[in-house]
């Protein structure tokens, strides 16, 4: 497994909060494995519901472009 240090570090590239980091660093302390994959995962799936909300604002926006360029 990475270092803590390793982990934490990507956790706030990825635009993890606060909170998700400050759980992982008492999983790691535990070596709870499945925990840690679980939080992970949980981190993951906000910054991809994140995504697909500013995915839908832009395609608002494309379509509001294309409505103004059309007339």
């Amino acid at each position: 497994m990475k270092s803590k240090t390793e982990i934490i570090e990507n956790m706030k590239n990825a635009g993890c909060c606060d909170e998700d980091i400050r759980q992982l660093e008492e999983l790691y302390q535990s070596g709870n494995v499945s925990k840690i994959m679980k939080l992970l995962d949980n981190c993951r799936s906000k910054i991809l519901d994140q995504l697909h909300e500013d995915q839908r604002k832009i395609d608002c926006l494309d379509y509001l472009m294309y409505t103004i360029n059309r007339n």
